[in-house]
């Protein structure tokens, strides 16, 4: 009777190790799909900051006539495509920036959207097919000799 108790423990016993081993591997697939999930999201948050800056650097009209307004990024990130929108408001406004970032998951398309407003250049349109200074340099105005200095006592001893 005693030997039949003790086998009962043993398989209830390992029942349970079984279910708690179980449950304790699916957690961690779980979390290692959301760890993969979270670093490309973040990439993908990166790439479409690196965008909005380059959009700000560049000024919104330029950019606009310059890059592609959408497309895929080059190595390493060759996994993840973009789409930059820029909509202007009015004269005086600030245009509408949006970077669209996405790539393919295993469980489906996912994208990161990032919206700025950036404003618009003032004053003369710079000629960037002609970019020389207004007037010459003149880098010899620019230098001057330093005093020399009165050799004090005990100079040169």
């Amino acid at each position: 009777m005693r030997r039949g108790i003790a086998l009962m423990d043993v398989l209830v016993a390992a029942l349970i190790l079984a279910i708690g081993m179980s449950v304790t591997m699916s957690l961690a697939s779980q979390s290692l799909t959301g760890q993969s999930t979270s670093e490309k999201r973040i990439t993908a948050a990166w790439l479409a900051d690196g965008l909005l800056s380059m959009v700000l650097a560049e000024g919104p009209r330029r950019y606009s006539m310059r890059q592609p307004a959408e497309g895929m990024f080059e190595a390493p990130f060759e996994a993840y495509d973009f789409l930059v929108e820029i909509r202007a408001q009015g004269d005086w406004s600030p245009y509408v920036v949006t970077a669209t970032v996405g790539w393919q998951d295993r469980t489906g398309r996912k994208t990161v959207h990032v919206e700025t407003l950036v404003a618009p250049r003032q004053g003369e349109e710079d000629d960037w097919t002609n970019w020389r200074p207004d007037e010459p340099l003149d880098r010899e105005g620019r230098a001057w000799d330093e005093p020399e200095e009165d050799a004090g006592p005990g100079a040169g001893s």
